[in-house]
């Protein structure tokens, strides 16, 4: 065999070696689907074997297995499903995310609604993602895949093919081998929050307060908000909220809770961050609530 020949038939086993690989493994994501997109995948109990909240989720508001909902960012994180399904005769699941947006939140409510139907009860942890002036320009968190979010199956094909969905995927197997934990429970509930055992009173001061302790209010206030803007300052997540809560009939209980937070984390009194935050309020109808 000359070398010319040669040097063809090593191309020729090349290319048959990588394309048949990479065949092999699109062919092994769709067949074990971690995210449940494809219609014809294995009929498997997929268990959430990753964090990555925004790609996980969306399964389990498609589930079919929860009639009521949680939403939020991480201050709602830690609401257990189990504990609210009696009291409200409900069947939860709790899917907020850490930082998770505005438009995030409406988004996986409208989800489940189409998904499901309407929710018995819809539970909204309130922060401040809602009060975002920017909330249209902030809108996503964390590579937020609108893709899953929609009624297309067919846009989300593309977006499969990736050395993360084949991890996933794996870590599936292995999970239904005994080999890997699942990660979350499949309510969307977990303890993230380090065990009680190792609270460290002196690290939490540093993290709420940094190095210097505990703050008092500064002497030099930054400005707060003139007449003219608090006449035309908007909020566009209430405009979402009205959408979004105006969808649902009088049969769905919808709870709007502000979730406790530090007081570290809380706008101070004379402030400009508490002056737009009090304007939020007022437009949101939240006020002396």
């Amino acid at each position: 065999m000359d070398q010319d020949a040669a040097w063809r038939r090593f191309v020729r086993l090349l290319l048959s070696v990588f394309f048949g690989g990479v065949a092999l493994v699109a062919v092994f994501i769709l067949l074990i689907d971690p995210y449940n997109v494809v219609a014809f995948s294995l009929p498997l109990d997929r268990r959430i074997v990753s964090i990555n909240q925004r790609h996980m989720y969306p399964q389990i508001a498609r589930s079919g297995r929860f009639d009521s909902l949680i939403i939020g960012s991480s201050t709602s994180r830690l609401l257990d499903p189990r504990l609210l399904d009696k009291p409200f005769e409900a069947h939860f699941a709790n899917l907020a995310m850490n930082a998770m947006r505005a438009f995030e939140q409406v988004t996986m409510i409208d989800l489940f609604r189409r998904a499901v139907g309407t929710p018995k009860v819809l539970i909204i942890g309130l922060d401040a993602v809602w009060c975002d002036p920017d909330a249209d320009r902030n809108r996503t968190a964390y590579g937020f895949p609108e893709w899953m979010y929609d009624d297309n199956p067919w846009n989300d094909y593309p977006h499969l093919f990736n050395t993360a969905t084949a991890e996933i995927a794996i870590r599936l197997i292995g999970y239904k081998l005994g080999l890997y934990p699942e990660r979350v429970r499949f309510d969307g509930y977990e303890i993230f929050t380090p065990p009680e055992r190792d609270y460290d009173l002196a690290r939490a001061r540093r993290a709420l307060w940094g190095d210097r302790g505990p703050q008092i209010l500064p002497e030099r206030l930054p400005p707060t908000l003139s007449a003219e803007e608090s006449r035309t300052m908007q909020f566009p997540a209430v405009a979402w909220l009205d959408e979004t809560l105006a969808r649902l009939p009088p049969s769905s209980r919808v709870i709007l809770a502000y979730m406790p937070v530090h007081v570290s984390a809380q706008a101070w009194p004379g402030t400009r961050d508490a002056a737009v935050e009090a304007e939020y309020e007022i437009v949101g109808g939240f006020a002396g609530n």
